[in-house]
């Protein structure tokens, strides 16, 4: 019970590391070094042990990483806040038995040394790679997102996907323990160079790491893939979104915004998910783009329910034109575990004698769409959707029909009020333009709305719980510039 507890306190201090203070950065290279140095000899052999202990390490870490998620329940408390403790200490306790399962599946602590730190990291490369399988999949506290706040270091994620930064920052949060692991019980460091050559290694990929990163960063970024174009923040808050006494009053603050001095120098106006909170029309669709120009689109998010039917549902993006057509859409493909439906709901209730889908929007089924492909709007804008927590995923960068030079995320935080979820949101995001090496634009309701470059770079940004737009203007094919200049 005592190493348990003593590893749930670890935990504690390497989720501190996916909160917001910059100083956090330093438990990822201390708190490794402290979970190996829990277990000095080969004891805790046994297979349910492991899973108890990984499973203490792991809550400790989700925790303190997902405390915002509860925050959610609060805009309808009237009905849900029973749910807060549930919420609060389930989640976590669900995502770290995939901890447990990987300690059970690698018993790192039966070894020593070198053997005992790799296999360490890796079970915790093993529960990131669980998190994606269960129930729909939950991998948001990853721990290479920790490097957000190093972007040199977070370039590494473009060859090795973040689940490789992960797999390094253990390794090298687990210097201490590789220096203590071969001291003589004198208290004297062994005459054995291993220790001190292992750990100069891992000293050295970190700083070749950090200097590969450097050069990427001076490297031309693909912003002139990027369209001019223009992101919407209303600010709207959650609770008043979907009232029908603001529905007016929210649509003419959001068309306020839209047609702002400026909007006819773009080519593309963006709206959040789920802008729209109108049911479809075509008289609709045509007011509101009535002031575009015919070289210009909108795109928006909406809830759109399936042939007529209101309590099914597609949480969707479409494209506008002037003419208020719809040129294309996207169906959101990978919905939120309880959020927009219930895993084994229809299974579970017949047990529990109870609608579990309630849970998740009330009567209203979210159906999930197909994979996302390329959108296309003309020669200039040609992006990948992705809606919400999709851009966790990175599968769920469109390949097909072609590839595309950018990607599109649409999002709604405000469940989420002031808390570090919107940020953990958009570091994360900056994490998948890094590994799809593609520039990224997100329109969040609420914020934090953002334009970040191929390397993770915000270019442009809104912070949380602020009304107003972003104009960005297309930049220039740096090659095509260089090439004039040549000339010149």
């Amino acid at each position: 019970m005592f190493h348990a507890f003593l590893l749930f306190i670890i935990g504690v201090l390497l989720g501190l590391a996916n909160l917001k203070p910059t100083f956090f950065i330093l438990t990822p290279l201390i708190t490794p070094s402290l979970a190996l140095l829990t277990f000095p000899d080969s004891s805790s052999s046994k297979l349910f042990k492991r899973l108890k202990l990984g499973w203490s390490f792991a809550f400790g870490y989700f925790l303190i990483s997902l405390y915002w998620i509860p925050r959610c329940l609060l805009v309808n408390a009237d009905q849900f806040l029973w749910l807060i403790p549930l919420t609060f200490f389930g989640i976590p306790a669900i995502c770290a038995l995939f901890m447990g399962a990987s300690w059970a599946l690698i018993p790192w602590m039966r070894f020593s040394g070198v053997l005992r730190v790799f296999l360490f990291a890796l079970s915790w490369a093993l529960m990131e790679a669980f998190l994606y399988l269960p129930v729909g999949g939950f991998p948001w506290s990853l721990l290479g997102y920790v490097w957000h706040r190093s972007l040199p270091i977070a370039q590494i994620a473009y060859p090795l996907t973040i689940h490789g930064l992960s797999f390094l920052t253990i390794l090298w949060g687990s210097s201490y323990y590789i220096w203590c692991s071969k001291r003589s019980k004198t208290g004297a460091i062994s005459s054995h160079l291993s220790p001190i050559l292992i750990i100069l290694v891992l000293f050295l990929s970190f700083l070749g790491a950090y200097f590969w990163g450097l050069s990427r960063l001076a490297k031309p970024t693909k912003m002139h893939d990027v369209p001019s174009l223009r992101i919407v923040q209303p600010n709207i808050p959650q609770k008043i979104k979907w009232h029908p006494d603001y529905q007016q009053i929210n649509l003419k603050k959001i068309l306020r915004l839209t047609y702002a001095p400026g909007y006819n120098s773009v080519d593309l106006i963006i709206w959040p998910e789920a802008a729209l909170t109108y049911r479809l029309t075509p008289s609709l669709l045509q007011f509101i783009t009535k002031p575009l120009s015919a070289q210009q689109y909108l795109i928006t998010g909406i809830l759109n329910d399936i042939k007529d039917d209101p309590l099914n549902v597609h949480n969707m993006l479409i494209a506008l034109n002037n003419e208020g057509t719809i040129i294309d859409q996207y169906r959101k493909h990978h919905l939120v575990p309880f959020g927009e439906y219930v895993p084994a709901s229809d299974f579970l209730s017949r047990y529990l004698s109870i609608n579990l889908q309630t849970l998740a929007g009330g009567a209203i089924q979210t159906l999930s769409g197909s994979k996302p492909e390329t959108i296309t709007l003309g020669p200039m804008i040609n992006f990948s959707p992705q809606i919400c927590f999709e851009t966790l995923f990175s599968n769920l960068v469109a390949s097909n029909p072609s590839k595309p030079k950018w990607i599109l995320n649409l999002t709604n935080d405000a469940w989420f009020g002031r808390s570090t979820g919107p940020h953990q949101h958009v570091q994360i995001s900056r994490f998948r333009a890094i590994q799809s090496n593609l520039p990224l634009v997100r329109a969040a309701s609420t914020g934090i709305s953002a334009i970040i470059d191929n390397h993770g770079q915000i270019i442009q940004s809104l912070d949380s719980h602020v009304t107003g737009v972003i104009d960005y203007k297309k930049r220039p094919d740096p090659k095509i510039r260089s090439s004039l200049t040549g000339r010149l």
